[in-house]
């Protein structure tokens, strides 16, 4: 049902003009007993159901509408298993939760799940636009300091679809600068780590881990390391959070999808007189009657991307020093170095020759990323 709800052949949700009728009810007094209840002039493809028609319309870009019919699905299975004999189960069960689940997705869930993913999508927007002033990021701030945490549920996997909606209607996106600071801290927070970890694998896992963050991949550094390391994924919440502070005042968005990285920085615009980026800093002003001062110190947007970015990690790399010397930091360390010796020159230059092996697969992979 997931695929079906994707499919290429549909015509995307975000494609449909907003004159189209999204529901008719079959009026056979008007329209005979053979006539289809609506003439569609839009170039969308009609289901047409006994009693009403509705447009046959992919959500290729959106995560909501997927979950909701695998949440209603699951149900619908379960119940069906409870009272289905076990004879007739293997045939019963799939066909009466896929029919009425494809029928639901379509007319209901589908129309439902888009427009709360529209909500969420500016309902995020208006938290960067209306909760940031000059000289105070108190928005970006908030973002910058939830997006890790975020990570960690997995639930990153669904702003993809918000910040292309972001960019299908504004042209403009926060969500990957805010990605960008993340993933620079937790790069940064990693490699302090690094310094105070004595064990030979945890050390090299340091090593590549911090390398590949700030190559966008952050799952070595953030799972293998920071978590473990408790402090050092706080010290990283702290510097992301100076970074998206930095964002939010100067309201620094990029142009397009991609890495969240320091090779990420082509996603933002080199200069201020692109139309799209003029056109976000006139409704930013328009906004509020603070906007007109959100003009981010008049730099191009990469300029303060490159800032932020910066700040996070510098923030970062000093916040995971003071809470290394901390109690709590000292009784993370000694947890994680208990009964360790200190390294050996000769065996750093083995663990860095082994890093530079282990960070060319990063290496690899992020670049696959950024030409994707």
């Amino acid at each position: 049902i997931g695929l079906i709800l994707i499919s290429p052949s549909l015509a995307g949700v975000g494609s449909i003009k907003t004159d189209t009728v999204w529901y008719s009810i079959w009026d056979s007094t008007n329209h005979g007993d053979n006539a289809i209840p609506v003439i569609w002039n839009n170039g969308i493809k009609v289901w047409n159901y006994p009693l009403f028609s509705i447009p046959l319309v992919g959500y290729q870009s959106q995560i909501i509408p997927v979950l909701l019919v695998v949440a209603l699905m699951t149900w619908i299975e379960k119940g069906l298993k409870k009272v289905t004999h076990e004879s007739i189960s293997i045939i019963v069960v799939p066909l009466g939760t896929i029919i009425p689940t494809t029928v639901i997705a379509f007319s209901i869930i589908g129309p439902i799940g888009y427009v709360l993913s529209l909500a969420i999508a500016e309902g995020l927007r208006s938290i960067f636009i209306y909760t940031n002033f000059p000289g105070f990021g108190l928005g970006g701030a908030i973002l910058g300091a939830v997006y890790a945490p975020i990570v960690i549920t997995g639930l990153h996997q669904g702003f993809p679809p918000i910040e292309a909606q972001l960019l299908a209607q504004y042209n403009e996106s926060w969500v990957t600068p805010i990605a960008c600071v993340s993933n620079i801290s937790q790069g940064f927070a990693c490699l302090v780590a690094a310094t105070f970890i004595k064990d030979n694998k945890l050390k090299g896992t340091a090593y590549s881990g911090a390398l590949s963050a700030n190559l966008g991949i952050t799952e070595p550094a953030m799972f293998g390391v920071n978590i473990n390391v408790r402090h050092y994924f706080i010290a990283a919440i702290i510097g992301s959070a100076a970074g998206g502070y930095w964002l939010g005042m100067t309201q620094t968005t990029s142009n397009s999808l991609g890495s969240a990285s320091w090779i990420g920085l082509i996603q933002f615009d080199f200069t201020r007189s692109g139309e799209h980026i003029i056109k976000w800093y006139e409704n930013v002003a328009n906004a509020t009657p603070w906007g007109k001062f959100m003009n981010g110190f008049n730099l191009p947007p990469i300029a303060n991307a490159a800032i932020a970015m910066t700040l996070s990690g510098f923030v970062a790399t000093v916040s995971s020093m003071l809470l290394s010397f901390s109690k709590q930091g000292k009784n993370n360390l000694k947890t994680v170095n208990k009964g360790i010796k200190n390294s050996k020159w000769v065996d750093s230059i083995a663990l860095f020759l082994d890093m530079l092996n282990t960070c060319l697969l990063y290496t690899s992979d992020a670049a696959d990323d950024l030409l994707c």
